[in-house]
């Protein structure tokens, strides 16, 4: 058989590739599978031929297909009435996608007449599918054409203007040949077309039927209907009866009578929007009749129309015939269209379009049913314009189908739009009239109108400012007085319009209001009277309290059904609004709080109202969402749930129930639900408890809800399956809220003393009933779930019973998953785990039939959440491993892989069952492993998100063989670049910590890494990725809040959002280590120039800063940002992306309070731990890297920085006086190194901010007698330390065991402590002195030249010799410097063996570098001030001498220091700015104790000295 004579794809395979549940997920991708099989979408059913000899004999003369499949093909071809060609094209198709044996069972089910007759029945299955899953692809690309939210718009739009043109001709024959096909029997397609094989093709042909005309009514949706094809279309239905007509209507029984019904729904729908009736009305308002398509082309049609009238179907397309005809010609009103007007009201006609829009809501395309909405909407609001309403027969059958109609989510909105006068707003107008006599129709329609906030808004408005109040009378009262013909009425008297008690909610008319009797109103059935519409102004909502008071009150009479009746609206309305717009909620506490009362009274008698009580526990349901504490503090009072009558003490007594009482609820279920098999109560009530439990009560609260949960296990799971139902899929409902309450327990965070809502329900779950309930529902299998699919009538919808039942399975998984997963370790199996693992005789093995589930393929989740428990179990358990683990392998078969059937986490799921093996050392099942393909090929054939698995071994090798794994993790980190963001966070995260880890064991540079432009490419396309979409969720965080929704995964945990090991952070993390790879900059420049990641990054950072969000990314963005700092090339391209615009302004809100813009205090926390206030340390650090790297080309940018933040820097400089934390002081450190920097533009820093500079200046003297002080007393700040630093010293041991041992550990600890912060503030103070020589004379210049501008130098130390001290008021001076020294010189004899934190060399010259400045400053002062006219003769003689005296005596000290042996060269190494000039070459070396700045202390001391 040629290739090209077959079609490559299959069409399921098609449908799932549109449905966006395939690996194919790029545009061009769809666009390209679209231009492959256009055609066959536009032949439709007509693709596939019946058989021919022609087809028979190139079958015969195919070379390449094996025997075995053309007889079998030929086979298939006579039960199907199929080409030959084509059957086996079938036959290879099933074999790829559904075949579940090997190729050697195939062999045995071929030679097998028995096996081989079942296998031909699947693929008849398989083949009625195939027909369907063409027309749903033309349906799905009608649905989203003109979706502008859809991401294949284009795609789809393009190939819809190639189905245009023949579409509707083609899809038309389709519809008649198949309503006309002759059922098949066993003479002409052999013995195997049973009775049951007939009824089957049938059904088969009504899907086939309403699914084309379900295309045909969209199709005409979007593009007119010429007047021909509705003739056309108006014979071809009345010829089949709109569906009732059948050829084979003998086949028709009870089970088809859904798909029966929606053939007519569709044909009256194409019908009604054939005649275009929004294009009527427009053409009506407008003057324009003529206009229309059908002005001069009637007459044929309504000859046809005039035989209409026998079946419900017609009701809608004479509406709307005479809709036009009374439009088009108003002159020619004759006795025909009256008729057909009477006719359509005696069919029924606004029944059953309410029934016709149900049926289409609950089961079937959304897009089908908001589009047969907006059809009726316009059908409606014209009929309602045009005609009077009391002609239109019963209002409230007007009412429910406006109701119905309202449902789309568009219309309610454009309701409000609309003229009021016209359309549906008629029919408000007229409810309106009618109350508060009668709230229901007007309450219903109200109800409708709720879509959104803005129309919840608009409803809450409109009833609370009503105009008029209607009452009925059965005659004149004798407080009113009327007008001699009666019709207006005035009230004598004020009036409470309900008979309660004073004091209460009430509404009163007052004495002199206006009434007009209404006439040509009637009253309800059996009442005699008249109506009188009063013009009064009051709230509803007042009134909707009072009704509800009023039932209260007569609930125990005879009146309370009366009542009930007009109070359920008002409850329904009231959950709708709350639920639509919270913000109403509190306007309508006089309401809602009645409602617990409500609750306990409508319970407690005899024979309650069950709608009622459902509209109540709704309400309450709304409630909790948002208040579930004060929602249970309420309602635990009523009686109405379960409770317990004595303490809960422990888990024996809670699952016994003992004490426990079921509550009214638990009454009403046994005495009124399941006799009569409703069950509405109980839906509200399993959603009211879930609610209250995701709503995260209180260890207490949650306690309280013990009872109910234990009903629900004990009593509920195990047995709602054998309950009464009137319903069909209320039980599957019920089972599925079952488990998700179940569900939501387990996902409670961990509680405390058991026993509490997840301990029970562990327990529950583990040992009683409950749990073989939940396997129970697992063991539904496959193959069950396929036929409910297969049954509903619908065309693929989300919603239905197939539907319920695939998410109740997928719960029961989740469900079993954790529960095994969070119970307590025993010996010995629960009996769960017991079902679990059993093997069952006659194959009746568990096992395998949840190994099946791999075989599902409408929802992706369910095979992986099944191989997820397989996983466990395999992990945990001795199951029997080749009962499912044959299915599991044909995940890996490469073959299977490249048919996009298989999503990729089930192929990762399936990987991770693999390890769980392999961990278990399963040798039976390792050696079925290794008999499918080498590893090599399974890396191979793996698709890209299936890599997470190998990645965790790939993990610990890195460990083993770092560099000869660098190659293989390059290209793994390719393969997942692209990959589905959602799908390989793990992977990617996995093989980012490899590849680090790998680069910071070995230590590579970057002429050892051949992949290093490639994977610096790689990794930054990363980075720009994951910034852009960091971008995204954060506005969108922004906007809306973070709302989780819980999920059922329970292989791992989520992967959260901003976290350590995320793939943004680690792809960061990577970036930095390959930059400081590339030395030389080069590589990263070429990156750079390719891609915009830095632009990007800033983005996404100041995004993260503005917001304060994204602490972990915006760390590692700026640790990256630091390492390209270092090097010319990175530093001016992250200058030129503008970082200072990205940082500067943002960071405020880092340490600024949102509300009032407080700065936020210095904290006395850890400076390792993850904070905001790092952020700002890394902020402080880049702006003093960048500074230092680019000088002159970036001072203004840094001058910017620290105008924005002077005031945060001040204060940290004067923070270090109260605060020591080691996170303080890191930032001190931090600010003082940035001011280092800047301190080398002084003149460029005094021309922009002169008062900022000399505020630095000053801040800096007093952080440097704040530095010398603590320095000098070790026991002050130790002192300080402990009093007021929680974290300064480490915590001692508990008093009650401080022995002795303990007590040096203790002490040991605080030394250690108190070293560290010793070593901060010397770091601080050699920064801090290291600056203040930026801003005093040069030493060799004010010495030597005699015309130095001494004004351009600021004094910083004041003329004293005093002591430093810890005061604030007492100002550095000169005394502080000379303290400094003595500080060093003191440290530097007693840090030989002491120092724990640092190196002895390190610490050694940072002493000496801190005493070299110090001397400079001082010297440097000391001149200016000698020099300074303004200065006294006097004190500068008192500064001579003490000079002298003190500095001769330093002199000494360090000459006998030095002569012991001493570092000589400055800690240059520990700052970012050397101080001194290197050595002329060629000069000689210095000799010992003769260091540079002695020398110059000594030449100043013989200066001073003369």
């Amino acid at each position: 058989m040629a290739a090209s004579e077959l079609c490559v794809r299959s069409s399921r395979d098609l449908w799932t590739i549109l449905l966006g549940r395939s690996a194919l997920r790029e545009p061009a991708q769809i666009e390209a599978e679209l231009d492959r099989n256009w055609e066959r979408l536009l032949q439709g059913l007509s693709f596939y031929k019946p058989p021919s000899t022609s087809a028979a004999d190139k079958l015969k003369a195919d070379k390449d297909t094996p025997q075995a499949l053309k007889d079998f093909g030929l086979r298939i071809s006579k039960l199907l009435g199929l080409d030959e060609q084509q059957s086996v094209q079938i036959l290879q198709c099933y074999l790829q996608e559904d075949y579940r044996g090997t190729r050697n069972t195939l062999k045995a089910v071929l030679q097998d007449e028995r096996q081989s007759q079942a296998l031909l029945l699947k693929i008849a299955d398989y083949y009625y599918e195939e027909r369907l899953c063409v027309l749903r692809c033309v349906l799905h690309l009608l649905t989203y054409f003109q979706d502008e939210r859809h991401p294949y718009r284009a795609e789809y739009s393009n190939c819809v203007s190639k189905l245009e043109k023949d579409l509707v001709s083609n899809y038309r024959r389709q519809f008649e040949s198949v309503s006309k096909s002759e059922a098949p029997t066993w003479e002409t397609h052999g013995n195997l077309m049973t009775e049951r094989q007939v009824s089957h093709w049938f059904v088969q042909c009504l899907k086939e039927q309403a699914l084309l005309l379900e295309i045909l009514f969209l199709y005409y949706a979007y593009f007119e209907m010429p007047p021909n094809d509705l003739s056309t279309f108006t014979r071809l239905f009345k010829e089949q009866g709109f569906g009732q007509r059948q050829t084979n209507r003998h086949l028709v029984d009870k089970s088809m009578d859904a798909l029966v019904e929606r053939i007519g729904y569709f044909s009256s729908l194409i019908l009604v929007e054939g005649m275009d009736i929004d294009f009527l009305h427009k053409c009506a308002l407008e003057d324009r009749t003529e206009q229309h398509q059908f002005y001069d082309q009637q007459e044929d049609i309504c000859k046809m129309l005039l035989t209409f009238g026998d079946i419900s179907h017609h009701g809608p397309v004479l509406l709307a015939w005479v809709l036009l005809r009374h439009t088009l010609r108003p002159e020619e009103v004759s006795s025909v269209i009256r008729r057909l007007g009477h006719t359509t009201l005696q069919l029924g006609v606004f029944q059953y379009l309410t029934n016709m829009l149900q049926a289409l809501g609950n089961t079937g395309n959304n897009c089908t049913a908001s589009t047969a909405r907006m059809c009726i909407y316009g059908l409606l609001s014209f009929v309602i314009t045009s005609f009077e309403e009391e002609t239109l027969g019963s209002q409230q059958h007007l009412i429910n189908a406006a109701c119905e109609v309202l449902a789309a989510p568009s219309l309610a909105e454009l309701f409000w739009e609309s003229n009021p006068n016209m359309g549906l707003g008629v029919i408000l107008d007229s409810t309106v009239g009618l109350f508060p006599y009668k709230t229901g129709p007007l309450l219903q329609l109200l109800t409708a109108l709720l879509s959104d906030k803005s129309t919840a808004k608009k409803v809450y408005t409109f009833l609370d400012k009503m105009s008029f109040y209607t009452e009925a009378y059965k005659h004149k009262p004798n407080d009113v007085i009327s007008r001699e013909d009666g019709t207006l009425w005035r009230r004598q008297t004020p009036k409470l319009l309900y008979p309660l008690g004073v004091g209460q909610t009430n509404l009163q008319m007052p004495q002199g209001c206006f009434g007009q009797v209404c006439e040509g109103k009637q009253l309800s059935v059996g009442e005699q009277g008249f109506l009188v519409r009063w013009e009064y102004s009051y709230s509803s909502w007042t009134l909707f309290t009072c009704e509800i008071e009023m039932l209260l009150h007569v609930v125990s009479t005879a009146d309370v059904l009366a009542h009930c009746e007009r109070v359920k609206p008002i409850l329904d309305l009231v959950h709708k609004i709350i639920s639509t717009d919270w913000t109403v909620s509190d306007c309508l506490l006089p309401l809602t709080s009645r409602i617990y009362m409500l609750l306990q009274r409508l319970t407690s008698f005899i024979n309650p109202p069950v709608n009622v009580i459902t509209s109540c526990v709704n309400c309450l349901i709304a409630l909790a969402a948002r208040q579930p504490g004060k929602v249970w503090s309420s309602l635990h009072h009523t009686g109405f749930l379960p409770f317990a009558s004595t303490p809960l003490t422990n888990m024996a007594q809670t699952i016994s129930a003992e004490g426990m009482k079921a509550g009214n609820y638990g009454n009403l279920l046994v005495l009124i639900e399941q006799p009569r098999g409703e069950y509405s109560v109980t839906i509200a009530f399993l959603r009211l408890v879930t609610t209250l439990v995701k709503g995260q009560l209180g260890s207490t609260q949650s306690r309280g809800l013990i009872p109910c949960v234990l009903l629900v296990l004990k009593e509920m799971l195990p047995a709602y399956h054998k309950w009464r139902y009137n319903t069909y899929g209320v039980r599957e409902r019920i089972g599925c809220l079952i488990l998700e309450l179940v569900h939501a327990i387990l996902n409670l965070s961990q509680e405390g003393d058991a026993p509490s809502l997840q301990s029970l329900s562990i327990y529950s779950l583990a040992n009683t009933e409950a749990g073989q309930a939940v396997v129970n529902i697992m063991g539904v299998g496959v193959d069950t779930i396929n036929m409910v699919l297969t049954a509903q009538p619908s065309s693929g919808g989300s919603e239905g019973p197939g539907q319920v039942l695939i998410q109740t399975v997928k719960l029961a998984f989740s469900v079993t998953n954790n529960v095994i997963r969070l119970k307590p370790q025993s010996d010995t199996a629960s009996p769960l785990e017991q079902a679990l693992t059993q093997h069952g005789g006659h194959g009746n093995n568990l096992i395998a039939v949840l190994a099946k589930y791999i075989y599902h393929k409408h929802d992706p989740a369910l095979p992986r959440l099944a191989i997820q428990l397989l996983k466990r179990l395999a992990m945990e358990f001795s199951l029997g491993e080749w009962s499912c683990l044959s299915v599991v392998l044909e995940l890996l078969d490469s073959k299977q892989q490249g048919k996009y059937w298989c999503p990729p986490l089930l192929h990762r799921a399936a990987l991770a069952f693999l390890h769980a093996l392999w961990q278990d050392r399963r040798d039976s099942a390792l050696s079925g492993v290794l008999n499918v393909s080498s590893v090599y090929i399974i890396l191979k054939t793996l698709q890209r998100s299936m890599l997470s698995n190998i990645a965790d071994v790939v993990c610990v090798s890195v460990l083993v063989s770092a560099p000869a794994l660098l190659p293989p993790l390059s290209l793994m980190m390719e393969s997942v670049l692209h990959a589905e963001q959602q799908l390989t966070d793990r992977t990617k995260a996995k093989l980012l910590s490899a590849l680090i880890l790998a680069l910071q064991i070995q230590g590579l540079n970057g002429q050892s890494i051949t992949q290093l432009p490639q994977l610096l490419l790689c990794v930054c396309e990363m980075v720009q990725d994951e910034a852009l979409t960091l971008i995204d969720r954060t506005r969108h965080t922004i906007q809306r809040g973070d709302v989780q929704e819980d999920s059922m995964e329970t292989d791992s945990p989520h992967i959260q959002k901003d976290q350590q090991d995320s793939v943004c952070v680690l792809a960061l993390h990577l970036s930095k280590e390959l930059c400081r790879a590339d030395e030389d900059g080069e590589q990263w420049l070429q990156v750079v120039r390719k891609l915009p990641v830095l632009p990007s990054v800033l983005s996404a950072l100041e995004l993260s800063l503005r917001s304060k969000q994204n602490l972990y990314f915006t760390e590692a963005a700026l640790h990256l940002l630091l390492t390209l700092a270092r090097t010319p090339q990175g530093a001016a391209a992250v200058a030129g992306a503008g970082v200072i615009q990205s940082i500067c302004l943002p960071l405020l809100s880092v340490y600024e309070g949102p509300a009032n813009g407080a700065t936020q205090a210095f904290m006395r926390k850890s400076q390792d731990a993850p904070s905001w206030m790092g952020v700002y340390r890394l902020s402080l650090s880049l702006m003093e890297s960048l500074l230092k790297t680019l000088r002159y080309n970036f001072i203004n940018e840094a001058l910017d920085f620290v105008g924005v933040h002077q005031e945060r820097i001040l204060q940290c400089l004067n923070a270090v006086r109260t605060v020591q934390s080691l996170a303080c002081l890191d930032e001190a450190d931090h600010t003082v190194g940035f001011l280092l920097q800047l301190s080398n533009f002084c003149k460029e820093w005094h021309f922009h901010l002169p008062q900022l500079l000399r505020d630095v200046q000053v801040n800096l003297c007093y952080l440097c007698q704040t530095c010398t002080y603590l320095l000098h007393s070790k026991k002050m700040l130790h002192h300080y330390l402990q009093a007021k630093n929680g974290e300064g010293l480490p915590p001692g041991p508990h008093p009650q065991h401080a022995v002795q041992p303990a007590s040096k550990e203790q002490e040991e600890a605080e030394s250690k402590a108190l070293q560290a912060v010793q070593c901060s503030l010397l770091k601080i103070l050699s920064k801090t002195l290291a600056t203040l020589q930026h801003f005093t004379p040069d030493c060799c210049q004010i010495l030597l030249d005699q015309s130095m501008d001494l004004a351009e130098y600021r004094t910083l130390f004041v003329l004293s010799f005093t002591t430093p001290a810890f005061d604030s008021d007492v100002a550095p001076s000169f005394g502080t410097l000379m303290a400094t020294i003595n500080v060093a010189l003191s440290m530097l004899g007693e840090v030989v063996g002491r120092s724990r934190w640092w190196s002895l060399r390190t610490l050694k010259s940072l002493l000496m570098f801190s005493m070299e400045n110090c001397f400079y400053v001082l010297i440097s002062q000391a001149v200016r001030c000698l020099k300074d006219p303004s200065v006294l003769p006097r004190d500068k003689q008192r500064l001579k001498q003490e000079l002298s005296s003190e500095l001769s005596t330093l002199l000494s000290t360090l000459f006998r220091f030095f002569r012991r042996g001493s570092p000589s060269s400055p800690a240059s190494g520990l700052l970012l700015s050397v101080q001194t000039k290197p050595p002329t070459p060629g000069s000689k070396a210095t000799p010992e104790g003769q260091e540079p700045f002695i020398q110059l202390v000594q030449a100043f001391v013989r200066h001073v000295q003369r």
